[in-house]
């Protein structure tokens, strides 16, 4: 995963290489991939661009990441050129 705070989509595809340009992106918060059960861990991918991080599982580390954790992401998440979900009205009690 890259933050696209830290990094454009450009600078994203460019270190994809040749087939970067036929990806689609989707865009999460940070929030969303801890509630749903993932720690973010920074991996630079170069000297001094720590816009790379790896979300891997949080309890117990190092295990497979379950269905239910990645349909959160999923749910949580949107596609970057779409733009994130409009809000919608607070149901009334």
């Amino acid at each position: 995963m890259y933050l696209i705070a830290e990094t454009s989509e450009a600078a994203i595809r460019g270190k994809l290489g040749p087939t970067g340009h036929a990806h689609r992106f989707r865009e999460l918060t940070a929030k969303v991939a801890r509630d749903a059960g993932y720690a973010l861990q920074r991996v630079p991918d170069a000297p001094g661009d720590t816009s790379h991080v790896l979300a891997r599982r949080a309890d117990p580390p190092g295990t497979a990441a379950t269905k239910g954790m990645a349909r959160k992401l999923k749910v949580g998440s949107w596609w970057a050129d779409e733009g994130p979900p409009a809000p919608t009205a607070a149901a009334l009690p």
